[in-house]
């Protein structure tokens, strides 16, 4: 017997949800089987006038299979990677042996904050009242040595009011140089890495503008001295920092220093006894000086101390967006492959840890630290990558600053050098294959990342030609280059 029943809108409705949500799980497989649970109970009661309960049935098992599915994923998703196999420890930085953790001490009061306190040698503030030792040390850095000693020669009352400010500091770096090692037991915390290292620049500022002073006041001596005392302090602090901005402050003050000296090199007044001095302690600056991986380690533990702290945070609030194992990964893959590139340590993509479950296909795309960090990964681990950028610190300038240092290092061994009347190279450790000598500027220079003379980027030494004979150097090999009035050595 045929029936006018029509088909019960309702199971249509849960289907179409139903079919939905294959793609979006709990946000319509459960409104659809509330519908097709619905539309079988109109059924049963009228199936005269509805029918079609297979629909009705469809859709429920297929919101079923929806529900099921998307457990499956959460527990997939709820998934952490292994933890780190051997991963890097305390043990694993540069360490000093126990006899010298006094000058750990010692140092901790030149680069402590607190003005009022007792034990603080009061640097910061007298930057504030003698803004000039910090403009002249700026301009001694971009090669502008005239400038330097306007600025020196102009407010020398004020420079000497600094100096004898810092009496107290003066004499801690004494201290720390009669220690054959400087110890750093700084401990991996946020606020130790991005601790003030302003009292230490401004104490290189106040010494280059007043060991500047000394050398144009002839007592060449007296400034050697004082030089060749903070350049060995900053030489031992280079090989033991650990946080990243003190090593980058180290190697900046090496690279202030070697001007300093390059300025005493050139005034006639130099007797060669101070140039000796220079010459016996300035020797090339060591890999061990300007290596990173003791920062590279001690900052990955910053961030993994860091990452542990806001993880058991998070964890507290919301479990399912934190991944810490797998998030230590992924600051563990930036750091190796940051010292593959500036150290060279390592093979790049051959010690990528996976950031992955062990369940997880091995197709899921992996992160080796020098791209961008995938979707599908920033999906998988939402807060961890959000931390990991805000722990993690840039490191692209780190190879260029190192570049940086060995070519100035280079300029100033020739300049060296040719004032003791030894024949140099003008060979080029990088950028370029030869260094540059302008005797119109009265500089010698080094092409800059770009590759090109006479750009912002040159990397400059101010030189005294008359007292370094160049015109000698220039009859037994130098060519002349008439177009830019640049030497070059054959």
């Amino acid at each position: 017997m045929k029936t006018n029943a029509k088909t019960s809108r309702l199971a249509l409705t849960s289907l179409v949800l139903a079919l939905l949500s294959l793609w979006t799980f709990l946000l319509t497989a459960i409104p659809a089987i509330i519908l097709a649970i619905v539309s079988l109970i109109r059924i049963r009661k009228d199936p005269a006038r509805l029918n079609d309960k297979r629909i009705a049935v469809m859709a429920t098992v297929i919101s079923v299979v929806s529900i099921i599915i998307f457990h499956i994923v959460s527990i997939l998703w709820l998934l952490d990677a292994p933890p780190i196999p051997n991963d890097y420890k305390t043990t694993d930085l540069h360490s000093t042996p126990p006899e010298y953790a006094e000058s750990d001490k010692i140092l901790a009061t030149l680069l402590k904050d607190e003005d009022n306190a007792s034990d603080t040698p009061r640097i910061y503030r007298s930057r504030d009242r003698f803004p000039v030792t910090e403009h002249a040390a700026k301009a001694v850095l971009e090669g502008n040595l005239i400038q330097a000693i306007e600025l020196i020669e102009e407010r020398a009352n004020s420079i000497e009011k600094a100096w004898n400010s810092i009496q107290k500091s003066r004499e801690v770096i004494c201290r720390l140089n009669t220690f054959p090692q400087i110890a750093d037991l700084t401990e991996p915390n946020i606020e130790a890495a991005w601790g003030s290292l302003d009292n230490l620049r401004c104490l290189l500022h106040i010494y280059t503008a007043y060991i500047h002073l000394l050398s144009e006041r002839g007592n060449c001596k007296t400034a050697v001295m004082q030089l060749i005392e903070l350049d060995s302090v900053i030489r031992k602090m280079s090989v033991t920092a650990r946080p990243i901005l003190k090593k980058t402050a180290c190697l900046e003050g090496l690279s202030l220093n070697m001007r300093t000296a390059n300025s005493i090199i050139n005034n006639p007044e130099a007797s060669m006894v101070s140039v000796q001095l220079l010459a016996e302690h300035f020797t090339p600056i060591t890999d061990e000086q300007t290596s990173f991986r003791t920062p590279f380690i001690y900052d990955y533990l910053v961030c993994k101390n860091t990452l542990d702290t806001h993880i058991t945070q998070a964890t507290k609030r919301s479990r399912i967006l934190v991944r810490r194992n797998s998030t230590l990964r992924v600051c563990r893959n930036w750091y190796d492959t940051a010292m593959y590139y500036v150290e060279g340590v390592g093979k790049y993509g051959k010690n990528t840890l996976l950031l992955w479950p062990k369940c997880y296909p091995d197709s899921m795309p992996q992160w080796d630290g020098g791209s961008d960090i995938p979707w599908q990964y920033k999906c998988y681990n939402p807060v961890g990558c959000l931390l990991v950028s805000i722990t993690t610190t840039p490191l692209s300038k780190i190879p260029i600053l190192k570049t940086k240092l060995k070519i100035e290092q280079d300029l100033f061994q020739i300049v060296l050098k040719k004032r003791l009347g030894k024949r140099p190279s003008l060979k080029a450790c990088a950028y370029s294959d030869e260094y540059f000598l302008d005797i119109h500027n009265r500089t010698i220079l080094s092409v800059g990342p770009d590759r090109k003379a006479h750009t912002p980027d040159d990397i400059k030494f101010p030189i005294n030609p008359e007292l370094l004979d160049f015109k000698v150097c220039t009859e037994t090999g130098i060519l002349s280059d008439r177009d830019s009035g640049n030497l070059l050595l054959r």
